[in-house]
């Protein structure tokens, strides 16, 4: 009891804790929004199917999630007195938060296309495609 002043159902705990999550939140979401419509509006090669374009769309959006801090929202729910179920947020919270590099990595860098092709060729696994253009010699 004597550790820290930020106790549930206190005017320090809704001013300095919980206020701000909320606000985080909400920004976040307005951004996640925006930028879900934008990668909806977004048009792919016209090579790729409509079920691969939603893949890809939703493979953006997770990540778009995981860098705007999805964890948080369940930081509001540990101030819940049920003790069975703040133990459970707060489980999931830690997993979330201390994962997020680890989304961040996958989404960014090992599910990347052009990395993996990257990697395969420099490892020998993939043979190099050279792109060849055609290209007409004017001779006389």
């Amino acid at each position: 009891d004597t550790m820290c002043f930020i106790r549930p159902d206190s005017i320090p705990f809704y001013s300095l804790f919980l206020a701000p999550i909320i606000l985080v939140i909400l920004i976040n979401l307005v951004f996640f929004v925006l930028v879900a419509k934008v990668i909806k509006d977004s048009k792919s090669s016209a090579n790729v199917s409509d079920q691969e374009q939603i893949k890809r769309q939703l493979k953006a959006a997770v990540g778009v999630m995981t860098l705007l801090g999805t964890g948080w929202f369940f930081g509001i729910f540990m101030s819940i007195p049920a003790p069975d179920f703040q133990v459970g947020m707060q489980y999931l919270f830690i997993l979330l938060n201390s994962t997020q590099g680890t989304f961040v990595f996958l989404f960014y860098i090992a599910l990347n296309d052009q990395v993996k092709s990257y990697w395969l060729i420099k490892l020998g696994l993939r043979e190099e495609q050279n792109s060849t253009t055609t290209s007409s010699a004017v001779t006389e």
